[in-house]
């Protein structure tokens, strides 16, 4: 994410390229995402990438709350969230790939 960082701010790209570029990426990964999903679930990546977010929310970037919105059937992702600590604060409907899906809204609540 930093090279893609450096990159959108080294070539000032405008907000509209910005988006274009954003909106490729996300369309890249949706249709990738699930191509090596049983390589590498449950090896606990996505638990120490979000504690090391979290780490780095909490320090240098001095952020009290994070938030997560988790499909309902997604027990792997809920399961994560619960296990860092976050907590069910309510739910909603959210548009995927045209559709509709209930999702669950998760909060984590920082302290110093």
């Amino acid at each position: 994410m930093r090279r893609f960082h450096y990159a959108t701010r080294k070539r000032e790209l405008s907000q509209e390229q910005r988006e274009e570029l954003l909106k490729a990426l996300k369309d890249r990964f949706e249709k990738n995402m699930s191509h090596h999903k049983d390589i590498f679930c449950g090896n606990g990546y996505m638990k120490e990438a979000m504690k090391e977010i979290i780490a780095i929310a909490m320090g240098s970037m001095n952020i009290k709350d994070a938030n997560a919105c988790i499909y309902i059937e997604n027990q792997s992702s809920i399961h994560l969230a619960e296990n860092l600590g976050f907590i069910l604060s309510g739910s909603s409907c959210e548009l995927f790939r045209e559709k509709e899906y209930l999702h669950n809204r998760y909060s984590l609540y920082i302290t110093n």
